[in-house]
């Protein structure tokens, strides 16, 4: 006779020693006008290609955007930081 799910299953195996801290792999995009600094907009994801864009995109609006990379326990490091309004003002300013 076969024994029952439960007999089956009286050995379990231990769970590898590792680092379980959630979201390692999450991605925040921070971005501020001069005209609205109180206010500002923030993207998280754990898409990097998307917080590329989300960058490139707030960039070309003429914000003050900084690109960050969640290090666990609530710790971000700046990966990028670019004032977009001074890069439109210097394109605008080359092209005359």
């Amino acid at each position: 006779m076969s024994p029952t799910p439960k007999q089956a299953r009286t050995h379990h195996r231990k769970a590898a020693p590792r680092d379980r801290t959630r979201n390692v792999t999450s991605w925040r995009v921070e971005a501020s006008w001069d005209h609205r600094p109180n206010n500002p907009v923030v993207i998280r994801t754990s898409d990097r290609q998307r917080a590329r864009r989300a960058y490139r995109d707030l960039l070309a609006k003429g914000a003050y955007v900084i690109l960050q990379k969640h290090t666990g326990w609530d710790r971000w490091t700046t990966v990028d930081e670019q004032n977009g309004a001074a890069m439109l003002a210097e394109a605008a300013g080359g092209r005359r």
